[in-house]
């Protein structure tokens, strides 16, 4: 009857006379429920916080009360898109942001109209009043000297008038739409 049974169950004790224990190797099952505890439990830790792991968390610093004017400013500019931009056709009053952003000079124009704004006063604060209108006109026509190398003399009082209509009709005029009539009036873009 012995020689019926399979070659481990001969080695191992039985507990009743018809069953048989299969055998066990102790050593390979530890190891692999320690790795499996292990994967588990680096996965773990993977997905806990940063803070936790490294002791640090992102400190944001509070913003100014002159960088939430210009990021208010540029929320109601034309100059952005609150949009998705991937899903949708560029609308036209974007497309003067699209061709300053893309053109050799646009993104100096942008950071020089930018410094301005916080120099002077937003492009389209009515309450900057006339000098406040004359001293971006300036500035922004000392903007396309320095840019473009061209000084007009039409611009300043061009882009004077142009302040004058936007603060008028409320409707809002960033530091890209500053660089697009720039641009245009010199015949840049």
């Amino acid at each position: 009857a012995s020689s019926l049974k399979p070659e481990w169950a001969l080695a191992r004790p039985t507990l009743s006379a018809d069953r048989e224990l299969p055998p066990t190797h102790s050593a390979p099952l530890t190891a692999m429920r320690l790795s499996s505890v292990l994967l588990f439990g680096l996965a773990l830790v993977t997905l806990m916080d940063t803070e936790f792991l490294f002791g640090y968390a992102s400190e944001e610093e509070e913003p100014t009360e002159e960088q939430e004017e210009l990021d208010e400013e540029d929320m109601d500019s034309s100059d952005v898109s609150l949009g998705d931009e991937m899903d949708s056709p560029v609308p036209e009053d974007d497309a003067d942001a699209v061709l300053v952003r893309e053109h050799r000079l646009g993104q100096d124009c942008i950071s020089l109209a930018e410094q301005l704004e916080r120099d002077v006063g937003l492009f389209d604060n009515d309450g900057i009043g006339g000098s406040g209108r004359e001293q971006l006109a300036h500035k922004m026509s000392e903007h396309a000297s320095k840019l473009i190398g061209k000084s007009d003399a039409a611009f300043k009082s061009t882009f004077t008038k142009m302040l004058e209509n936007v603060h008028s009709g409320g409707r809002p005029f960033g530091a890209v739409d500053a660089c697009a009539y720039m641009l245009r009036h010199h015949n840049e873009l």
